[in-house]
């Protein structure tokens, strides 16, 4: 069944139930419907001191329960007590696990250790395999680990993991060479498990540590910080919650690892590369690989699958990477190179030429065959529709030699035409146009006043808003509107946005300002621009309305309602195309904005900001959207407002009906953000919203399929409220007269016709719920607890 689907059945699922509930007189049993307790009895007398128990074992120091379980912090102190290692040696390592408050954890409480190494770090090779036996690790009174290795340091280089015969010493392996001298990284993992409200919850650390093997001079390698991953991740955590640290990845995705080799016939086997560099930009890409992108639309698709442990599949087919800015819209986002490695020690070295090798770019790039030199040809309507099947990736009607050159070329060659200073340098390439300061303006919408009001500071029904606004760049200079596109909207009240202009949500999505309403469509500002409608009585209907969502069921539409009396926001934005190449690339403003009352008199605060643009571009680098046309999150809540739907567009390949899907700001963006975990999602169907589409006509659009979305923070994915969320205000939503707002909020996520129905029995009319007895804070099942990660 689909989210538009749903929400019908949920509405005549939840009446009935509610009615049964009813009939059989059991509403009484709902905690929420409970009368009153009665008044306490008077306290009894006091019993006798019983006799003293027997003193009890010293405990050891621990947190307090009601803070969260305790961490495992590990860390490594020294190998081999400083001195280089050489083959033959007997290794050993000294470290020590304490929870984040420095207390000793001890060995008989840690359920799992492991402890490996590889080097040397200019190319990791597995020299120490993964050893967990608590037979070779002893602890001091101190609490301090001692790790001595069962067999004296190797003298050559172990297998890669999973080993076979798909790569070979061509592909970087060196399994059985002898060991070269440099720097090497030893990792320790440790782990306790916990029994946390009947659940196993693991608790684990890790670290790494560099020593010399040989001689040299200590080298360490970091391409890439942690605190880039958690960017998006929040708390990079991997293979069970059991390793945390980037490089030590690294040490077990070494050159010709592969995935597991399965005998399943249904799943991948071997030549499935997982060495580290090449496996996560292939899964960062995702569903923008080429080859990928060229049969998604067909009947033979190409998957991306990981075999894992216990032979679980990873499906990173509809992974997209979510840094922007990219190109023209949604796309081209992995060129963002620096949106990972930036801050690391060597960011610089990644355009090296000792990193411009073939096998690296075909990890993005994986369409590029360099026997016949040739790549898909995106121009191809079939290429183009994503309609090839996997042989007709290799077949010369729809491959074309990039840039007109046949890349029959030795590897290692690359730099001469990809290095820095050359005439396709990769670094170049890697650098979105809407990021550089010499493509870009620095776009900035300023109004600097909102008049045209009767009212003594605020603005009366018939009263036509005139706004003075100019658009500089990032210098302050003017810019001349001539190649400017600029629009406005204004929606209100903040607590719960309704759209006022433009008035009919039909004709367009906002108001045209540029050549209208005093506004010339060249010249420098700053310009005054008169809306060409009045303050309306009521509130026009919202964008793709319907009687789905409206104002009786909760929803907070209040179309034909009279205005009320409160702060409104007006927003104006202007954005520009620019040519770079044979490419163009819309660059959009900061937009304008400027708080308003209308009815009365009073203060003029804004949006309160549960969602700003730095929580966003914490993982979305500069969030922008509807084709690079707008950004920030105003941009966002002032369109999408209660009511709003997507287009009902079925001929478009919209799959699920043709209305019932919300596009309210706090219904679709927890919905996106979580739609692989929805029941509609779950249930074999789809989670698409049909949007936009520039030269298509409006009730054509183009459809958005965001069935694979997650929040990728870990480990509590779409539960990390606070990854987007500025305040507070999610632990228990903000009570509003005019929305059940528990409902609306809960069951975007929530999303069964259970948990629906629970909330439809817990409210008595818009604005009455009393969810907040169960569930609000410090209470049984707050949202706080229940969306915390143990």
């Amino acid at each position: 069944m689909s989210v538009r689907d749903r929400s019908t059945h949920w509405r005549a699922a939840a009446g009935a139930a509610i009615a049964a509930v009813i009939a059989l007189g059991v509403v009484g049993g709902c905690p929420a419907l409970q009368g009153p307790e009665g008044p306490q009895g008077p306290a009894g007398p006091q019993g006798p001191a019983g006799d003293s128990g027997t003193d009890g074992m010293d405990g050891k120091d621990g947190r307090d329960a009601t803070t969260g379980l305790p961490e495992t912090v590990v860390t490594i102190t020294s190998v081999n007590d400083g001195s280089p290692v050489n083959p033959g040696d007997t290794f050993t390592m000294t470290f020590t696990v304490e929870d984040e408050e420095g207390n000793t954890i001890y060995l008989d409480e840690l359920d799992r250790t492991s402890i490996y190494a590889s080097g040397p770090t200019s190319n990791y090779q597995r020299v120490l395999l993964p050893d967990g036996d608590p037979n070779n690790l002893a602890q001091d009174a101190d609490g301090v680990y001692t790790y001595v290795a069962p067999d004296v340091f190797p003298s050559v280089y172990a297998a890669p993991a999973n080993d076979s015969d798909a790569f070979g010493p061509e592909d970087g392996e060196m399994t059985g060479e002898p060991l070269m001298d440099g720097t090497y990284t030893v990792a320790v993992e440790a782990r306790r498990t916990f029994d946390f409200e009947g659940d196993s919850v693991r608790k684990a650390g890790d670290d790494t540590f560099d020593f010399i093997v040989g001689s040299g001079t200590l080298t360490p390698r970091e391409f890439v910080l942690r605190d880039r991953c958690n960017d998006c991740h929040v708390d990079l955590q991997i293979h069970g919650s059991n390793r945390f640290n980037v490089t030590g990845c690294l040490l077990c995705h070494t050159k010709g690892s592969e995935d597991l080799i399965s005998e399943d016939p249904n799943k991948a086997t071997e030549g499935v590369s997982i060495y580290f560099p090449d496996m996560i930009h292939r899964i960062h890409r995702g569903k923008d690989l080429p080859q990928l992108r060229a049969t998604a639309n067909g009947n033979d698709p190409l998957p991306f699958e990981v075999i894992g442990y216990r032979e679980s599949v990873h499906d990173y087919a509809k992974v997209q990477f979510p840094v922007m800015p990219g190109g023209s819209g949604f796309n081209e986002q992995t060129r963002n190179c620096a949106a990972c490695h930036s801050g690391a020690a060597q960011a610089d070295e990644i355009y090296a030429e000792a990193n411009l090798t073939q096998a690296r770019c075909q990890s993005c790039h994986d369409d590029i065959d360099f026997t016949s030199g040739t790549i898909l040809d995106f121009d191809h309507p079939d290429v183009a529709d994503g309609i090839l099947t996997q042989d007709q990736l290799d077949d010369a009607e729809f491959r074309i030699n990039p840039g007109g050159i046949g890349h029959q070329l030795a590897d290692g060659s690359c730099v001469l035409c990809h290095g820095a200073g050359a005439s396709w340098s990769v670094e170049e390439a890697h650098v979105p146009p809407l990021s550089r300061d010499e493509v870009i303006d620095g776009l900035v919408v300023e109004i600097s006043a909102v008049g045209g009001n009767t009212g003594d500071g605020f603005f009366n029904i018939g009263d036509a808003p005139e706004i003075t606004f100019d658009i500089v760049d990032k210098n302050g200079d003017s810019v001349p509107i001539d190649d400017l596109t600029v629009n406005m909207v204004l929606s209100g009240p903040v607590e719960n946005y309704q759209r006022i202009f433009p008035i009919d949500a039909l004709a367009g999505s906002t108001v045209t300002v540029k050549g209208a309403g005093g506004v010339p469509s060249t010249g420098t500002g700053p310009f005054t621009f008169t809306v060409p409608n009045a303050l309306p009585a009521t509130y026009p209907p919202p964008y793709g309305d319907s009687a789905a969502f409206d104002y009786a069921g909760g929803w907070g539409e209040l179309s034909g309602e009279a205005l009320l009396d409160g702060n409104y926001t007006v927003m104006v934005y202007a954005y520009k195309t620019h040519t770079v190449g044979t490419g163009q690339y819309r660059e959009t403003s900061e937009p304008g904005i400027f708080e308003i009352r209308i009815g009365s008199a009073g203060d003029t605060d804004g949006y309160p900001g549960f969602v700003t643009d730095a929580t966003c571009n914490s993982c979305h680098g500069d969030l922008r959207f509807h084709g690079n046309t707008r950004k920030g999150v105003l941009g966002c809540v002032l369109c999408h407002t209660a009511g709003a739907e997507d287009r009902p567009n079925v001929l478009a390949g919209q799959t699920q009906a043709a209305e019932d899907d919300s596009i309210d700001w706090k219904v679709m963006i927890h919905q996106i953000h979580a739609a692989r975990h929805l029941s509609v999602v779950e249930d074999g169907g789809v989670y698409d919203i049909v949007g936009f589409a520039f030269g298509q006509p409006l009730d054509t659009g183009n459809v958005n399929d965001f069935s694979h979305g997650l929040l990728p923070a870990m480990p509590q994915e779409e539960a990390a409220c606070t990854t987007c969320h500025a305040t507070d205000a999610w632990k228990a939503p903000v009570e509003n007269d005019d929305v059940s707002i528990w409902l609306v909020t809960c069951t975007s996520c929530h999303d069964t016709t259970a948990t629906l129905v629970h909330a439809q029995l817990n409210s008595l009319g818009v604005g009455q719920e009393s969810c907040d007895v169960c569930h609000g804070e410090g209470k049984l099942f707050s949202i706080e607890d229940s969306h915390a990660a143990p």
